[in-house]
């Protein structure tokens, strides 16, 4: 289960305990330095989470989760929940044998009955979780900006429910009690998101710009602007007779 996914009765901690925790791992790798650690509040042990520099990549071997912010092409983002109560984002665990990506694309598809149709990656999430009851008190846990075509809401795992939000309602349908990281994140993927819509338009651009003349004695082509529309669609291609 993932630290965002235990009960709200956990997030207590015995006060006694405070004085016996052992010391917190530091991040292995550059640290994002607009956004604060934070501590972990999920689960009733000592640790602590550190967004890590954009774009830096763990090694693969200290990667334990894949996580999307899912948008379509109407721009909404795609949130799960498993109780019909808290909702996050999909994603989950890597599992033996397959890429970080594999395991995006394969939880998107899981949790949110969606494909991935085009992703990027954003950061990590470095974890530092000294009483882990696996044994590996240092670990990542990645985040990932995915573009995704929504298939019929079929469950057929642990998740219950499928949101479609737009980008202001995340963080208020978001269930993660601290949300410092959260709004860092929601920020690189809305980044990554207008950059994806950017590139497409050009592509379709550059394809309606040039258009041969139908029942021309020469092939000429003609030059035509390019206005994408409010929706995200691209226009179609007209050729002129």
């Amino acid at each position: 289960m993932s630290l965002w996914r235990q009960p709200a009765a956990a997030w207590q901690r015995p006060i006694a305990d405070a004085q016996a925790d052992p010391p917190l791992p530091e991040p292995d790798g550059p640290v994002d330095p607009t956004v604060s650690a934070s501590p972990i509040e999920e689960v009733p042990r000592p640790g602590r989470f550190t967004l890590m520099a954009p774009g830096w990549m763990p090694p693969a071997q200290l990667v334990t989760q894949a996580l999307g912010l899912c948008f379509t092409a109407d721009g909404l983002v795609v949130m799960v929940t498993w109780d019909g109560r808290q909702w996050s984002f999909p994603g989950g665990t890597v599992e033996d044998g397959e890429s970080v990506e594999q395991a995006l694309v394969r939880e998107v598809a899981e949790e949110a009955c969606a494909r991935v149709v085009r992703y990027q990656y954003l950061a990590s999430q470095h974890v530092a979780d000294p009483l882990n009851p696996d044994g590996v008190p240092s670990y990542h846990q990645t985040r990932w900006w995915a573009r995704v075509e929504l298939d019929p809401w079929q469950p057929r795992h642990e998740m219950t429910g499928r949101r479609l939000v737009t980008p202001d309602q995340v963080l208020g349908t978001l269930s993660w009690r601290r949300k410092e990281i959260a709004h860092r994140l929601l920020q690189l993927a809305l980044d990554a998101d207008r950059y994806d819509r950017q590139v497409s338009w050009s592509a379709a651009a550059r394809a309606c710009r040039s258009t041969p003349v139908a029942g021309a004695a020469s092939r000429r082509w003609i030059r035509r602007p390019y206005r994408p529309n409010p929706y995200g669609y691209w226009r179609r291609c007209h050729q002129t007779a």
